[in-house]
């Protein structure tokens, strides 16, 4: 899905990922479908929670961005989320457990520290934005 065809003339390769992606809603819609496969098959061996919510925020950091036109195609090209959750399945199953267990624990603490700054961020917007709703209220 990520680097089947090569470019001539460069090293940069891609996949049906951004090429599906092109077309709006569905494509995007396959490509996370498709990107999913890998996740339940990290559940069929057994990953650890940490990396299966590693391999589960890569397909659906690539869906959001994904959705944005032109931009998410150039972003799915760079990302690559089906060849990173590849290579962790594959680190796994070749005995590096413990390197894949402490990198996806770090991505995660990166991760949720992120999404708790956008979170409050975020309600703090809201705080304000009715606060002044409510100040041009007669």
């Amino acid at each position: 899905m990520d680097d089947i065809i090569r470019i001539p003339g460069t090293n940069i390769r891609i996949g049906l990922d951004p090429i599906i992606g092109l077309f709006p809603a569905v494509g995007d819609i396959l490509a996370s479908s498709v990107g999913l496969v890998l996740v339940i098959e990290g559940l069929r061996h057994r990953l650890p929670v940490s990396v299966l919510t590693r391999m589960g925020a890569n397909v659906i950091l690539n869906n959001l961005i994904g959705a944005i036109p032109i931009v998410g195609d150039a972003f799915s090209i760079w990302y690559k989320s089906n060849v990173r959750n590849l290579a962790l399945l594959n680190r796994w199953k070749s005995g590096e457990r413990t390197a894949v267990r402490r990198g996806s624990r770090v991505f995660m603490a990166v991760f949720l520290t992120i999404w708790a700054i956008v979170f409050i961020g975020w309600i703090i917007g809201w705080y304000f934005f009715i606060k002044f709703l409510i100040s041009l209220a007669p």
